[in-house]
């Protein structure tokens, strides 16, 4: 079954995986910056690895033929997911499709930090269905259950042309608190109520090669858009 809403770019019921938005990471193949102030913000991205339906896989691929992010999807088996992210896959497939959402925690242009994308708990905005507190200071754990918006972005760079899709905000139905270990992080499953997770989390797709010359500043998500 996809969870997939394409009038509101938003993934529904998804489970988070290697999340860093409270605390940005080193975009891939990248370096700190030599500058210590700027090294909390350069060269970095916030991003969310979810876990998605097979159906929801292939409604986004049909959708984003050129998008890299979706053409970049990972496999895994049961066994070969557990090793990797150290929870067990939270239903039974053949195959787990796990997709890349982030975006760029700088802006190229001037060098300056970009608003993080917003972070929102099911109940009243502010906490989980268990009453655990969501807000940008949380740490999501693997295996959390929640909802994703992300927003069409198009680039222009190096005589290139392209989409991306940015992490704009996500909101957490279940959280599984972020355990320290080698690898990721926990979570778990459920869903929530009637909230309109819309058109606001921004994916700064796989940053890779040619992106925008500047991120867009994020924005509030509305009452109504979840």
């Amino acid at each position: 079954m996809s969870n997939f809403i394409p009038a509101k770019n938003r993934l529904e019921n998804v489970y988070f995986l290697y999340t860093k938005i409270k605390t940005p990471a080193l975009e891939y193949e990248k370096s700190a910056h030599p500058d210590k102030d700027k090294a909390a913000y350069m060269y970095k991205e916030f991003v969310t690895d979810v876990l998605v339906t097979e159906d929801t896989y292939k409604e986004l691929k049909k959708k984003y033929k050129t998008v890299q992010s979706i053409k970049s999807v990972r496999e895994f088996t049961a066994e070969e997911f557990e090793t990797t992210f150290k929870v067990a896959p939270p239903y039974e497939a053949e195959t787990y499709y796990v997709l890349k959402f982030s975006k760029m925690a700088y802006y190229k242009n001037d060098e300056k930090p970009s608003d993080p994308p917003s972070v929102y708990g099911s109940v009243n905005k502010i906490k989980d269905r268990n009453g655990k507190p969501i807000s940008i200071e949380v740490e999501i754990g693997n295996g959390s259950l929640g909802s994703l918006l992300f927003k069409e972005r198009e680039w222009k760079f190096g005589g290139k042309a392209g989409l991306s899709l940015d992490l704009r905000a996500v909101l957490i139905k279940e959280l599984v608190e972020y355990a320290s270990s080698d690898a990721a992080d926990d979570f778990d499953f459920d869903e929530d109520e009637d909230f309109d997770f819309e058109d606001d989390a921004a994916d700064t797709e796989d940053s890779q090669a040619d992106e925008p010359v500047e991120s867009t500043p994020a924005e509030d998500v509305d009452d109504d858009e979840w």
